[in-house]
């Protein structure tokens, strides 16, 4: 139950524990908008955004265990310095996007 100033404004379904029950109006905006973000939608948005977005994405992702980490920043990195389009054969450690690690001389 959901009250405000001790009065009872809304009801929601109880369910298994751990688990939600809300009304989709009741959150705000913002919230709303996070809740809505589904894969399919994030996809969409890339390829509204840059056609080849998702590709590039995709690549990075793939990219990503070649440097042992699976991270939102190194995913970040990979795309910012190009990387996801270089086999990994062709990366040299100075291409890695590691901060704060200096190649073996």
């Amino acid at each position: 139950m959901i009250f405000h100033d001790y009065e009872r404004v809304a009801t929601h379904r109880w369910g298994p524990r751990g688990t939600r029950r809300t009304i989709l109006d009741h959150d705000p905006p913002d919230k709303l908008a996070h809740l809505m973000a589904t894969p399919s939608w994030c996809r969409a948005q890339a390829v509204a955004v840059d056609p080849h977005g998702v590709d590039r994405l995709e690549a990075a992702c793939r990219r990503a265990p070649a440097f042992d980490e699976l991270g939102y920043r190194t995913v970040k990195r990979i795309l910012e310095q190009r990387l996801e389009r270089h086999s990994v054969r062709t990366l040299r450690v100075r291409d890695l996007p590691l901060k704060g690690v200096e190649p073996w001389t």
